[in-house]
């Protein structure tokens, strides 16, 4: 009876190492240093993108909304709460006003979490959820 258990312990010994594969080559022979290719096996991710589309009137609702006066104006910008880069929509309801260093700094975070998402590394929705707390995220590795 055993000969028929051999084709599948060689079956399941073989899904298991080529699923364990790609972390593992990365590694291998690295010396320390990480070398990041693109693995064949990862699955790349499209993300919707809808176009940049913020209209003067709604820049002047939510600056007016803030009480910013209009001689201050220069230093926000309109963001979007749930980015473009990660699906968000261009809806007033997705828009917040930021100074301009905050917003540069949740652009490093935006881009980099994007490009897990398109390498696959995370999810759209864990993205998005890390998004909530941009502040804290280190984008350093």
């Amino acid at each position: 009876m055993k000969p028929p258990l051999l084709p599948l312990a060689i079956l399941c010994l073989s899904a298991s190492l080529a699923l364990a594969a790609p972390h593992g080559a990365s590694h291998a022979g690295s010396s320390g240093t990480h070398h990041h290719k693109k693995s064949h096996h990862s699955a790349r991710v499209s993300i919707p993108h809808q176009r940049r589309h913020v209209t003067y009137q709604e820049k002047k609702t939510l600056l007016d909304r803030a009480g910013i006066p209009k001689s201050r104006w220069h230093d926000y910008i309109v963001d979007h709460r749930v980015p473009l880069e990660l699906g968000g929509s261009n809806d007033l309801s997705n828009l917040q006003l930021m100074d301009k260093v905050s917003a540069k700094r949740k652009d490093r975070v935006e881009n980099y979490l994007a490009a897990k998402v398109r390498h696959g590394t995370i999810s759209l929705a864990q993205a998005r959820s890390q998004m909530l707390h941009w502040e804290n995220l280190d984008t350093a590795h």
